[in-house]
């Protein structure tokens, strides 16, 4: 299934919206409307305008690439909000304004290049014999992996450390409310893992199954949260002793001394990265940043501001053995990983959301 899954997809700060939320409005908005090209300031033809997230993560990339690229190179990178509903209607009106889009998740790379709105990635311009196993596609290549897991308040779990699904579900052993996030795909998998399905036959997902799986756990569920910043709150707050959770959002408040935990048993794996718009005006320059982002000291010094996992493997040397263990590339996490499906996912996703959402309604 992963053979087939890299060979598909090769071919292919906290919000009150996730960022996979944002695939169900992309590549189908028609009612979007842009500013005249008179109004907009005038870019240089070295800019690379850079689509990006905003807030931490936006501001460890101009940290860690982005201000050394331009003092490197001469070329400015301009940051533009990412809004990938807009991607469509900007290839479609021959208009379009960003040249690179960081960020985007395997499966809205692989729905963007499904559309024909994306290109391929340079390889002549991109080095990718250093890179980690499934980062590298035609159209996407990965900068960070990240991981949804189970976290919990450490002062209130008692009777052991829990590892995996099973133990998330187990009230019993581990008593108190939980909280879940809307985002389906993650629950869903957790869902199912927590009833012993086989890791590496999660999808097609196996709806009767997880919603069952689910019944089991709904009443302990006091969130269904919809902002990846809300667990470690959540957590810290005693309003839940235990909640899925991002790595990042719960490894970052652990270093600003909070009392959580959490497991790499059975971490649901994703992956965000490049991608160069159709028809973007300075694509040369867009595939010159990806090179610059995805050299391995580069990598290692965004890996130290925020723990996401590298995917230069040689970024690894250049971190201490206490930051490289709570990244999600690290070999002995990435081995406990359950990659998602991107194909599956990016065909899926809107019904699966839906389903959830009854679910949670009903």
């Amino acid at each position: 299934m992963k053979r087939k899954t890299e060979k598909q997809l090769s071919t292919k700060t906290q919000t009150s919206i996730t960022r996979r939320k944002l695939l169900e409005f992309s590549l189908s908005a028609t009612a979007l409307t842009f500013a005249p090209a008179a109004v907009r300031p005038a870019r240089a033809a070295s800019d690379v305008i850079v689509a990006s997230w905003g807030g931490a993560y936006t501001q460890a990339q101009r940290t860690a690439f982005f201000d050394s690229f331009e003092k490197d190179t001469g070329s400015k990178c301009v940051i533009a909000d990412f809004d990938l509903s807009k991607l469509q209607l900007m290839v479609e009106s021959k208009n379009v304004e960003w040249d690179l889009i960081t960020g985007i998740q395997a499966e809205q790379a692989y729905a963007a290049n499904k559309s024909n709105l994306i290109v391929p990635i340079d390889y002549g311009t991109i080095d990718k014999n250093t890179l980690v196993a499934g980062t590298a596609g035609d159209y996407f290549v990965a900068a960070e992996w990240y991981s949804a897991l189970i976290s919990w308040n450490n002062s209130a779990i008692k009777g052991g450390t829990p590892t995996g699904w099973t133990d998330f579900w187990d009230t019993t052993k581990f008593p108190g409310p939980r909280a879940l996030g809307k985002e389906a795909v993650i629950t869903l998998c957790a869902a199912l893992l927590a009833d012993g399905a086989d890791p590496k036959k999660l999808f097609p997902i196996d709806y009767d199954r997880a919603f069952k799986s689910l019944d089991k756990i709904k009443k302990d569920v006091s969130v269904w949260y919809t902002a990846n910043g809300q667990p470690p709150q959540l957590l810290v707050d005693g309003q839940v002793v235990m909640s899925s959770a991002y790595n990042g959002r719960i490894q970052s408040e652990i270093d600003k001394g909070a009392p959580l935990g959490y497991s790499w048993d059975q971490n649901v794996a994703n992956r965000g990265g490049y991608t160069v718009p159709r028809g973007a005006k300075n694509q040369a320059g867009a595939m010159q940043l990806i090179a610059y982002c995805l050299d391995a000291k580069r990598q290692a010094e965004f890996a130290k501001l925020i723990p996401y996992g590298v995917t230069n493997k040689q970024a690894f040397d250049y971190l201490d053995p206490k930051r490289r263990a709570v990244l999600p590339t690290a070999p002995e996490n990435i081995d406990k990983a359950i990659l998602i499906d991107p194909v599956w996912v990016g065909d899926n996703l809107n019904d699966m959301t839906s389903r959830l959402d009854r679910y949670i309604l009903g």
